[in-house]
């Protein structure tokens, strides 16, 4: 993936039920948590999605943190959703960052509380 630029679009907490998850070391979660680990470790560039309808929209902050949790500093996982996930989608002058002249739901995100 690397030698390619392929980037990971993890989906560590869909279909998996709540999250945290009730049993973490489970041999499906155990999987996961190793195969990210994997690509984190390779240097593979990881984007963030939301597999909306798996979950309710608005859980989507779930996924990163299970991709702290799985070894991501929280700054990356953040980036994975914002800027590199614009950079991979050839969309950084357009989205991906707070600047002006760019799209940003701030208003959805200050109604969240976050």
């Amino acid at each position: 993936m690397v030698e390619h630029h392929v980037a990971l679009c993890p989906t560590i907490t869909a279909g998996a039920g709540p999250w945290p998850p009730a049993n973490p070391n489970s041999p499906a979660n155990q999987r996961k948590r190793e195969s990210f680990k994997a690509a984190l470790d390779a240097g593979v560039t990881i984007i963030n999605g939301s597999d909306v309808g798996t979950f309710p929209h608005g859980d989507n902050a779930r996924e990163l943190e299970a991709m702290v949790a799985y070894g991501m500093q929280p700054t990356a996982a953040l980036k994975s959703a914002t800027s590199v996930a614009a950079r991979v989608l050839h969309m950084e002058n357009q989205i991906g960052s707070v600047k002006q002249g760019l799209f940003a739901d701030l208003e959805t995100f200050q109604r969240c509380g976050k």
